[in-house]
């Protein structure tokens, strides 16, 4: 995605946790409840995946699934949000920053 490249050439803009923190913020998201929800929630999270492995090393699940597109930010974070009942405002958000 054009907010977090693997190439980023600062933690700030790279890949990995201080990139989608800033994202996160720059977006609206509630940073502290996300982080709280992963530490709370990873172990269990993290069992589950090893016990129903993917089919790729860089597949990843969205409540369950397999998600099988490419792994690009837009397409993951639309493919999240779609698997909302209620979808979140955040999303609308979201979406909406990354077609611009």
């Amino acid at each position: 995605g054009k907010n977090c490249p693997f190439n980023g050439t600062s933690a700030h803009t790279r890949f990995g946790r201080e990139c989608s923190q800033a994202v996160m913020q720059e977006v609206g998201i509630d940073v502290e409840s996300i982080m709280r929800c992963e530490a709370t929630t990873r172990d269990q999270k993290l069992a589950t995946e090893i016990s129903q492995p993917a089919w790729s090393p860089a597949a990843i699940r969205i409540n369950g699934w397999r998600f099988t597109g490419m792994l690009n930010a837009d397409l993951v974070t639309r493919a999240i949000c779609a698997a909302f009942i209620q979808i979140p405002p955040e999303c609308d958000h979201a979406v909406r920053i990354q077609r611009n």
